[in-house]
């Protein structure tokens, strides 16, 4: 009886021993799958951001494409500006097209702006803080419209001084600034936004690259200094140019416009490069600053 009763007990404690390792390989098993599910999840969506780096996409064609020249404010902010843009030439036209949400933010701010900066050019300061007094305001501010300047010195180095006409029913002089051949001085040392809008024409060519440059340049005088050279606050050079209806001439347009810090007698002037191209509707042709 008592060996019976061993040999017994030794079977059961093998059978015991041997179920251990059957229970560790299922739980084995049943991590590396877990793992595994895990490791799939990750890498799915690694590769669906690999494959799809902007989901701010509305869609793979433009939504919208408009010219460039439309939404241009100034060259050096175009730089920056039109990065949110998929720039791309048709025909003599280049546009700007896009199809993210940056550049649709981007395109509407630009089309606030240049509209802000257009009516801030003739004269229209609907932007400004609102004033009881306009006529206060106004002293403040100086717009000159130009007619056809009678140019004068066309050797003179390589631009000509614009000539501007203070009588002009549309134009006005603040009681801070004064007038003289050309340039406005400011009397009191404060900022101010300086703008000017000029209107060029000439002969329409097929071949854009035959077209003229036309240079619009702000200079800055400093006088009783030592610097020898007036300063360039704004210039803009562009050939851009749109058949005008019927006539073997087309039109374009040139606008600076930035904020800027004078001193009490500094003066400012208009240069172009090539004054026979300018239009010869004067109104359309505008210089002036307001303080900010």
């Amino acid at each position: 009886m008592l060996t019976y009763y061993i040999c017994q007990t030794t079977k059961m404690s093998d059978s015991s021993i041997s179920v251990k390792p059957n229970l560790g390989v299922k739980y084995l098993v049943m991590v590396l799958v877990i793992l595994s599910l895990l490791l799939f999840i990750v890498l799915s969506v690694v590769t669906f951001f690999w494959l799809h780096p902007n989901q701010r996409a509305l869609g793979t064609e433009p939504l919208l494409c408009v010219t460039c020249q439309e939404l241009s404010l100034y060259p050096d902010e175009d730089i920056e500006g039109f990065s949110n843009f998929s720039v791309r030439r048709n025909g003599t036209s280049v546009l700007c097209c896009l199809n993210t949400l940056p550049a649709i933010a981007e395109m509407v701010s630009r089309l606030m702006e240049r509209k802000r900066r257009k009516n801030v050019s003739k004269g229209v300061f609907n932007d400004l803080p609102i004033e009881c007094d306009v006529d206060e305001r106004n002293k403040e501010n100086t717009k000159l419209v130009g007619k056809l300047p009678s140019v004068q010195n066309k050797s003179e180095e390589y631009m000509t001084n614009v000539r501007w006409d203070i009588n002009s029913a549309a134009s006005f002089l603040g009681s801070t600034f004064t007038f003289i051949n050309g340039s406005i001085s400011v009397l009191e040392s404060d900022f101010y936004y300086i703008y000017s809008n000029l209107v060029y024409s000439q002969e329409w060519k097929n071949n854009t690259d035959d077209l003229r440059t036309f240079c619009h340049v702000l200079y800055q005088h400093t006088p009783l200094t030592e610097i020898k050279h007036d300063l360039i606050l704004m210039k803009n050079c562009n050939s851009i140019c749109k058949p005008y209806k019927a006539s073997a001439h087309c039109m374009g347009s040139s606008y600076v416009g930035s904020v800027f810090f004078l001193r009490k007698g500094e003066e400012i002037y208009i240069k172009v490069s090539d004054p026979e191209m300018l239009h010869e509707n004067g109104r359309d042709n505008i210089f002036g600053l307001f303080r900010t």
